[in-house]
Protein backbone atom coordinates (compact mmCIF):
# COMPACT_ATOMS: atom_id res chain seq x y z
CA UNK A 1 0.00 0.00 0.00
CA UNK A 2 1.36 3.45 -0.92
CA UNK A 3 2.31 5.75 1.90
CA UNK A 4 0.07 8.73 2.55
CA UNK A 5 1.69 12.12 1.81
CA UNK A 6 1.29 14.48 4.75
CA UNK A 7 2.57 17.78 6.13
CA UNK A 8 5.90 17.31 7.89
CA UNK A 9 5.53 20.25 10.24
CA UNK A 10 2.02 19.16 11.29
CA UNK A 11 3.24 15.61 11.84
CA UNK A 12 6.16 16.72 14.03
CA UNK A 13 3.96 19.11 16.03
CA UNK A 14 1.31 16.46 16.67
CA UNK A 15 3.86 13.81 17.68
CA UNK A 16 6.35 16.07 19.49
CA UNK A 17 6.31 14.28 22.86
CA UNK A 18 6.67 10.83 21.31
CA UNK A 19 9.47 12.17 19.11
CA UNK A 20 11.24 13.66 22.13
CA UNK A 21 10.92 10.40 24.06
CA UNK A 22 12.54 8.50 21.19
CA UNK A 23 15.37 11.05 20.99
CA UNK A 24 16.00 10.66 24.71
CA UNK A 25 16.25 6.89 24.33
CA UNK A 26 18.83 7.39 21.59
CA UNK A 27 20.92 9.69 23.81
CA UNK A 28 20.47 7.83 27.09
CA UNK A 29 23.13 5.21 26.39
CA UNK A 30 25.82 7.92 26.12
CA UNK A 31 24.47 9.94 29.08
CA UNK A 32 22.88 7.52 31.58
CA UNK A 33 23.53 9.90 34.46
CA UNK A 34 21.32 12.67 33.03
CA UNK A 35 17.58 12.86 33.57
CA UNK A 36 15.15 12.48 30.67
CA UNK A 37 14.02 16.09 31.07
CA UNK A 38 17.59 17.40 30.95
CA UNK A 39 18.30 15.44 27.78
CA UNK A 40 15.06 16.62 26.16
CA UNK A 41 15.30 20.32 27.09
CA UNK A 42 17.44 21.58 24.19
CA UNK A 43 15.91 19.14 21.71
CA UNK A 44 12.42 20.41 22.56
CA UNK A 45 13.47 23.96 21.60
CA UNK A 46 15.12 22.72 18.39
CA UNK A 47 12.08 20.65 17.36
CA UNK A 48 9.68 23.56 17.99
CA UNK A 49 11.92 25.84 15.92
CA UNK A 50 12.01 23.30 13.06
CA UNK A 51 8.19 23.19 13.09
CA UNK A 52 8.03 27.00 12.82
CA UNK A 53 10.58 27.10 10.00
CA UNK A 54 8.82 24.35 8.06
CA UNK A 55 5.48 26.12 8.43
CA UNK A 56 6.88 29.49 7.30
CA UNK A 57 9.08 28.23 4.46
CA UNK A 58 7.51 28.47 1.02
CA UNK A 59 10.28 26.87 -0.97
CA UNK A 60 13.07 29.46 -0.73
CA UNK A 61 16.60 28.05 -0.73
CA UNK A 62 17.81 30.27 2.11
CA UNK A 63 16.58 29.69 5.64
CA UNK A 64 16.23 32.55 8.07
CA UNK A 65 18.33 31.86 11.17
CA UNK A 66 16.32 31.06 14.27
CA UNK A 67 18.02 32.54 17.35
CA UNK A 68 16.31 30.21 19.81
CA UNK A 69 17.30 27.13 17.82
CA UNK A 70 20.90 28.34 17.51
CA UNK A 71 21.07 29.18 21.20
CA UNK A 72 19.74 25.72 22.15
CA UNK A 73 22.28 24.03 19.88
CA UNK A 74 25.15 26.08 21.32
CA UNK A 75 23.97 25.37 24.86
CA UNK A 76 23.92 21.65 24.11
CA UNK A 77 27.43 21.87 22.66
CA UNK A 78 28.62 23.59 25.84
CA UNK A 79 27.11 20.89 28.04
CA UNK A 80 28.86 18.15 26.09
CA UNK A 81 32.19 19.98 26.23
CA UNK A 82 31.96 20.61 29.98
CA UNK A 83 31.10 16.96 30.55
CA UNK A 84 34.22 15.85 28.70
CA UNK A 85 32.21 14.11 25.97
CA UNK A 86 33.56 13.58 22.45
CA UNK A 87 32.53 16.05 19.76
CA UNK A 88 31.12 13.23 17.62
CA UNK A 89 28.37 12.83 20.22
CA UNK A 90 26.79 16.09 18.99
CA UNK A 91 26.01 14.60 15.58
CA UNK A 92 24.54 11.55 17.30
CA UNK A 93 22.43 13.71 19.63
CA UNK A 94 20.80 15.81 16.91
CA UNK A 95 20.83 13.00 14.39
CA UNK A 96 18.43 11.30 16.83
CA UNK A 97 15.77 13.80 15.73
CA UNK A 98 16.03 12.62 12.12
CA UNK A 99 16.16 8.90 12.89
CA UNK A 100 13.31 9.14 15.41
CA UNK A 101 11.17 11.13 12.99
CA UNK A 102 11.81 8.53 10.27
CA UNK A 103 10.77 5.71 12.58
CA UNK A 104 7.57 7.52 13.56
CA UNK A 105 6.69 8.29 9.95
CA UNK A 106 7.18 4.65 8.97
CA UNK A 107 4.96 3.55 11.86
CA UNK A 108 2.17 5.85 10.67
CA UNK A 109 2.68 4.94 7.01
CA UNK A 110 3.38 8.54 6.01
CA UNK A 111 5.74 10.15 3.52
CA UNK A 112 6.52 13.84 3.00
CA UNK A 113 7.37 16.23 0.20
CA UNK A 114 11.00 16.40 -0.86
CA UNK A 115 10.95 20.18 -0.26
CA UNK A 116 10.01 19.76 3.39
CA UNK A 117 12.63 17.07 3.87
CA UNK A 118 15.26 19.38 2.36
CA UNK A 119 14.31 22.20 4.76
CA UNK A 120 14.23 19.75 7.67
CA UNK A 121 17.77 18.53 6.86
CA UNK A 122 19.04 22.11 6.46
CA UNK A 123 17.73 22.86 9.94
CA UNK A 124 19.54 19.87 11.41
CA UNK A 125 22.73 20.79 9.54
CA UNK A 126 22.56 24.30 11.01
CA UNK A 127 21.93 22.93 14.50
CA UNK A 128 24.84 20.48 14.39
CA UNK A 129 27.18 23.14 12.97
CA UNK A 130 26.24 25.60 15.75
CA UNK A 131 26.76 22.95 18.44
CA UNK A 132 30.14 21.92 17.05
CA UNK A 133 31.31 25.53 16.69
CA UNK A 134 30.40 26.24 20.32
CA UNK A 135 32.03 23.00 21.47
CA UNK A 136 35.35 23.85 19.78
CA UNK A 137 35.24 27.50 20.82
CA UNK A 138 34.68 26.63 24.46
CA UNK A 139 37.31 23.87 24.37
CA UNK A 140 39.88 26.27 22.92
CA UNK A 141 39.09 28.93 25.53
CA UNK A 142 39.48 26.34 28.27
CA UNK A 143 42.81 25.10 26.90
CA UNK A 144 44.15 28.66 26.58
CA UNK A 145 43.07 29.50 30.13
CA UNK A 146 44.74 26.34 31.46
CA UNK A 147 47.93 27.07 29.51
CA UNK A 148 48.08 30.61 30.89
CA UNK A 149 47.38 29.38 34.42
CA UNK A 150 50.09 26.71 34.18
CA UNK A 151 52.65 29.15 32.79
CA UNK A 152 51.78 31.65 35.51
CA UNK A 153 52.04 28.94 38.16
CA UNK A 154 55.45 27.83 36.89
CA UNK A 155 56.84 31.37 36.72
CA UNK A 156 55.51 32.23 40.18
CA UNK A 157 56.85 29.08 41.84
CA UNK A 158 60.23 29.31 40.10
CA UNK A 159 60.61 32.92 41.22
CA UNK A 160 59.71 32.07 44.82
CA UNK A 161 62.13 29.13 45.00
CA UNK A 162 64.92 31.10 43.30
CA UNK A 163 64.42 34.12 45.57
CA UNK A 164 64.56 31.88 48.65
CA UNK A 165 67.75 30.19 47.38
CA UNK A 166 69.46 33.51 46.58
CA UNK A 167 68.56 34.99 49.96
CA UNK A 168 69.85 31.91 51.80
CA UNK A 169 73.08 31.91 49.77
CA UNK A 170 73.66 35.59 50.49
CA UNK A 171 73.41 34.93 54.24
CA UNK A 172 75.72 31.91 54.04
CA UNK A 173 78.32 33.89 52.06
CA UNK A 174 78.71 36.25 54.99
CA UNK A 175 80.44 33.36 56.78
CA UNK A 176 78.67 33.74 60.11
CA UNK A 177 76.35 30.76 59.61
CA UNK A 178 77.37 27.16 58.82
CA UNK A 179 76.10 25.21 55.82
CA UNK A 180 74.39 22.68 58.10
CA UNK A 181 72.32 25.44 59.70
CA UNK A 182 68.64 26.21 59.26
CA UNK A 183 69.57 28.65 56.48
CA UNK A 184 71.53 25.90 54.71
CA UNK A 185 68.47 23.66 54.96
CA UNK A 186 66.32 26.38 53.35
CA UNK A 187 68.82 26.66 50.50
CA UNK A 188 68.71 22.88 49.98
CA UNK A 189 64.93 22.84 50.04
CA UNK A 190 64.73 25.71 47.54
CA UNK A 191 67.03 23.89 45.13
CA UNK A 192 64.97 20.69 45.48
CA UNK A 193 61.85 22.72 44.75
CA UNK A 194 63.47 24.19 41.62
CA UNK A 195 64.43 20.70 40.46
CA UNK A 196 60.90 19.40 41.09
CA UNK A 197 59.34 22.26 39.09
CA UNK A 198 61.67 21.61 36.17
CA UNK A 199 60.94 17.87 36.30
CA UNK A 200 57.21 18.54 36.40
CA UNK A 201 57.48 20.85 33.39
CA UNK A 202 59.50 18.28 31.44
CA UNK A 203 56.88 15.63 32.25
CA UNK A 204 54.14 17.83 30.89
CA UNK A 205 56.14 18.70 27.77
CA UNK A 206 56.62 15.01 27.04
CA UNK A 207 52.91 14.38 27.50
CA UNK A 208 51.91 17.28 25.23
CA UNK A 209 54.44 16.19 22.60
CA UNK A 210 52.98 12.66 22.78
CA UNK A 211 56.44 11.14 23.20
CA UNK A 212 56.01 7.47 24.00
CA UNK A 213 57.42 6.43 27.41
CA UNK A 214 60.46 4.15 27.18
CA UNK A 215 59.65 1.23 29.47
CA UNK A 216 62.59 -0.67 30.98
CA UNK A 217 62.87 -3.02 33.99
CA UNK A 218 63.30 -1.01 37.22
CA UNK A 219 64.13 -2.20 40.74
CA UNK A 220 61.42 -0.55 42.82
CA UNK A 221 63.28 -0.64 46.16
CA UNK A 222 66.25 1.21 44.65
CA UNK A 223 63.90 3.76 43.09
CA UNK A 224 62.17 4.43 46.41
CA UNK A 225 65.47 4.72 48.26
CA UNK A 226 66.61 7.24 45.67
CA UNK A 227 63.47 9.27 46.37
CA UNK A 228 64.16 9.05 50.10
CA UNK A 229 67.77 10.22 49.67
CA UNK A 230 66.75 13.20 47.52
CA UNK A 231 63.91 14.32 49.81
CA UNK A 232 64.32 17.09 52.35
CA UNK A 233 61.71 16.36 55.03
CA UNK A 234 60.50 19.37 56.96
CA UNK A 235 58.90 19.79 60.38
CA UNK A 236 60.55 16.60 61.73
CA UNK A 237 58.68 14.39 59.27
CA UNK A 238 60.18 10.90 58.82
CA UNK A 239 60.20 8.95 55.54
CA UNK A 240 60.09 5.15 55.74
CA UNK A 241 60.78 2.81 52.82
CA UNK A 242 59.13 -0.63 52.86
CA UNK A 243 59.71 -2.53 49.60
CA UNK A 244 60.75 -5.98 48.49
CA UNK A 245 64.30 -5.90 47.10
CA UNK A 246 63.39 -8.36 44.34
CA UNK A 247 60.45 -6.34 43.01
CA UNK A 248 60.96 -5.17 39.41
CA UNK A 249 58.49 -3.24 37.23
CA UNK A 250 58.34 -2.09 33.63
CA UNK A 251 58.19 1.72 33.35
CA UNK A 252 59.94 4.81 32.03
CA UNK A 253 62.36 5.34 34.92
CA UNK A 254 62.73 9.09 34.52
CA UNK A 255 59.00 9.69 34.28
CA UNK A 256 58.19 7.30 37.12
CA UNK A 257 60.81 8.92 39.33
CA UNK A 258 59.31 12.37 38.67
CA UNK A 259 55.75 11.15 39.21
CA UNK A 260 56.57 9.44 42.52
CA UNK A 261 58.60 12.46 43.58
CA UNK A 262 55.47 14.59 43.08
CA UNK A 263 53.46 12.20 45.24
CA UNK A 264 56.14 12.21 47.94
CA UNK A 265 56.38 16.00 48.01
CA UNK A 266 52.61 16.22 48.23
CA UNK A 267 52.61 13.75 51.14
CA UNK A 268 55.32 15.67 53.03
CA UNK A 269 53.52 18.95 52.38
CA UNK A 270 50.31 17.82 54.09
CA UNK A 271 51.63 15.47 56.78
CA UNK A 272 51.39 16.79 60.33
CA UNK A 273 54.57 17.96 62.04
CA UNK A 274 56.46 15.04 63.60
CA UNK A 275 54.52 12.53 61.48
CA UNK A 276 55.75 10.06 58.89
CA UNK A 277 55.36 9.24 55.22
CA UNK A 278 55.64 5.63 54.07
CA UNK A 279 56.90 4.57 50.64
CA UNK A 280 55.64 1.00 50.23
CA UNK A 281 55.77 -1.51 47.36
CA UNK A 282 54.23 -4.97 46.97
CA UNK A 283 53.40 -7.31 44.10
CA UNK A 284 50.80 -9.90 43.21
CA UNK A 285 51.04 -12.41 40.37
CA UNK A 286 51.15 -9.94 37.49
CA UNK A 287 51.23 -6.42 38.93
CA UNK A 288 53.05 -4.28 41.46
CA UNK A 289 51.53 -1.61 43.67
CA UNK A 290 53.60 1.35 44.89
CA UNK A 291 52.00 3.32 47.72
CA UNK A 292 52.70 6.71 49.25
CA UNK A 293 50.96 6.96 52.61
CA UNK A 294 50.81 10.25 54.50
CA UNK A 295 49.46 11.51 57.81
CA UNK A 296 47.42 14.47 56.64
CA UNK A 297 44.58 13.70 59.06
CA UNK A 298 42.25 12.31 56.39
CA UNK A 299 40.62 13.80 53.32
CA UNK A 300 37.81 16.38 53.37
CA UNK A 301 34.29 15.34 52.31
CA UNK A 302 33.91 14.50 48.64
CA UNK A 303 35.29 12.01 46.18
CA UNK A 304 39.03 11.39 46.66
CA UNK A 305 39.51 11.15 42.86
CA UNK A 306 38.62 14.85 42.57
CA UNK A 307 42.09 15.66 43.91
CA UNK A 308 43.52 14.35 40.63
CA UNK A 309 41.74 17.06 38.65
CA UNK A 310 43.59 20.28 37.69
CA UNK A 311 43.32 23.27 40.07
CA UNK A 312 41.89 21.21 42.95
CA UNK A 313 43.60 21.78 46.32
CA UNK A 314 42.96 20.50 49.81
CA UNK A 315 43.64 21.91 53.25
CA UNK A 316 44.86 25.39 54.15
CA UNK A 317 48.25 25.16 52.41
CA UNK A 318 47.70 26.78 49.03
CA UNK A 319 51.21 26.68 47.59
CA UNK A 320 50.81 26.16 43.85
CA UNK A 321 47.67 25.73 41.78
CA UNK A 322 47.02 22.04 42.36
CA UNK A 323 48.50 20.96 39.03
CA UNK A 324 51.09 18.49 40.36
CA UNK A 325 48.68 15.61 41.04
CA UNK A 326 46.84 16.11 37.75
CA UNK A 327 50.11 15.94 35.78
CA UNK A 328 51.25 12.97 37.87
CA UNK A 329 48.06 11.09 36.99
CA UNK A 330 48.56 11.79 33.27
CA UNK A 331 52.19 10.59 33.44
CA UNK A 332 51.23 7.39 35.23
CA UNK A 333 48.31 6.62 32.90
CA UNK A 334 50.57 7.22 29.87
CA UNK A 335 52.58 4.22 31.09
CA UNK A 336 49.50 1.97 31.17
CA UNK A 337 49.44 2.22 34.96
CA UNK A 338 46.71 3.36 37.34
CA UNK A 339 46.70 6.01 40.08
CA UNK A 340 44.12 5.81 42.86
CA UNK A 341 43.52 7.40 46.26
CA UNK A 342 42.33 5.74 49.47
CA UNK A 343 41.19 7.77 52.47
CA UNK A 344 42.28 6.84 56.01
CA UNK A 345 39.78 8.86 58.06
CA UNK A 346 41.38 10.61 61.00
CA UNK A 347 44.88 9.54 59.93
CA UNK A 348 45.77 10.34 56.33
CA UNK A 349 45.48 8.96 52.82
CA UNK A 350 47.25 6.58 50.44
CA UNK A 351 48.14 7.25 46.82
CA UNK A 352 48.56 3.94 44.97
CA UNK A 353 50.25 3.32 41.63
CA UNK A 354 49.47 -0.06 40.07
CA UNK A 355 51.58 -1.16 37.10
CA UNK A 356 52.82 -4.35 35.41
CA UNK A 357 55.47 -6.27 37.35
CA UNK A 358 58.47 -7.73 35.54
CA UNK A 359 59.47 -11.36 35.83
CA UNK A 360 62.42 -12.46 38.00
CA UNK A 361 64.48 -13.07 34.85
CA UNK A 362 64.44 -9.33 34.18
CA UNK A 363 66.18 -8.46 37.45
CA UNK A 364 69.65 -8.76 35.93
CA UNK A 365 68.65 -6.44 33.10
CA UNK A 366 67.35 -3.91 35.62
CA UNK A 367 70.63 -4.00 37.55
CA UNK A 368 72.70 -3.73 34.37
CA UNK A 369 70.71 -0.72 33.22
CA UNK A 370 71.38 1.13 36.46
CA UNK A 371 75.11 0.30 36.41
CA UNK A 372 75.52 1.53 32.83
CA UNK A 373 73.55 4.70 33.62
CA UNK A 374 75.84 5.45 36.53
Amino acid sequence: MAAIVGSLHDFIAENREELLAMCVRHMKSASPERSDEELAADHRIVIDAIVRILAENTGSAELSPDSRMTAAAMRHGSKRQRSGDHIEQLATDFGAISSSMGQLAATHGLSFEAREYAVFNQCLDSVIASAIEQFWSQAQEQQEAQAIARLGFLAHELRNALSSARMSLAILKQGAIALNSRTGFILDRSLVRLQALIDQTLMEVQLQARIEPQATPIRVAELLRELDDAALPERDIRILVDAEDALVVYADERLMLSALSNLLQNAVKFTRSGGQVVLRARRDQTHATIEVEDECGGLPPGKPEELLQPYVQRGSDRRGLGLGLAITREVIEAQKAELSIRNLPGKGCVFSVRLPAAQPADMEQASASRVSAE
